[in-house]
């Protein structure tokens, strides 16, 4: 079954997302108000497979933070994973995430991020200052399957344990899910599925923001 049959009309209501599902022939849009403000920046759109292969130095789509649930989540994921989804979001790093990251790393055998890169962050404090963030707030992942294991890095370390901004409700509620045994659900390749549906694709080492979700149409079909 593809990753689009699956989907209700509904799958992207997030309002924070720039791109939705119409409720006929699976057509994307864009939602309006979605607006590039970084004019020093070249814009790139990928065109095609071959593009998605080609590393692009400098790449800023504007698009807005985009929480990783998805109303399909709770057909194929555990209860724990669907609320960790709902506290999670995917980003694109601005000039502000580049220099932190430099220098919180500066002594650390870690690799630099580069503008555009697309990583996972903590939804709570995502509105203040990256150096008021405690630790483990935001993972930048190499593959799209990746993105599985370093969210549950961060929900482990950051969210229930370290967040002074998570609500106990949520913080409560999050461990008393993950105390619940769950078999039968999907890993890493279904949270990297949704990663493609929410149009994020790697180039190189590193994820990118693609300029258009219907840029994965063909590939989104091809997905179990």
């Amino acid at each position: 079954m593809s990753i689009l049959s699956m989907m209700p009309p509904h799958a992207f209501n997030n309002p924070a997302a720039a791109y939705c599902f119409t409720t006929q022939e699976d057509q994307i849009v864009t939602q309006r108000g979605a607006r590039n403000q970084t004019n020093d920046v070249k814009m790139i759109e990928p065109v095609g497979s071959d593009a998605m292969l080609q590393p692009s130095p400098i790449l800023l789509t504007g698009r807005p933070p985009v929480m990783l649930y998805l109303s399909w989540d709770i057909d194929s994921l555990s209860p724990y994973q669907v609320m960790l989804r709902k506290n999670i979001e995917l980003f694109e790093a601005q000039h502000e995430d580049v220099q932190s990251h430099a220098k919180v790393h500066a002594n650390l055998p870690s690799k630099p991020i580069v503008l555009g890169q697309v990583g996972i962050r903590c939804r709570h404090c995502s509105y203040v200052h990256t150096i008021q963030r405690t630790a483990g707030a935001t993972y930048y992942p190499a593959k799209r399957e990746g993105v599985y294991q370093a969210a549950q890095n961060l929900g482990n370390s950051h969210i229930i344990e370290n967040c002074p901004y998570v609500p106990a409700p949520i913080r409560n509620e999050l461990i008393a899910l993950r105390a619940q045994k769950a078999s039968g659900r999907k890993g890493k390749k279904a949270w990297g599925d949704r990663l493609t549906a929410l149009g994020v694709y790697e180039d190189g080492d590193i994820l990118r923001f693609a300029m258009r979700l219907d840029a994965f149409r063909d590939q989104l079909h091809n997905l179990e």
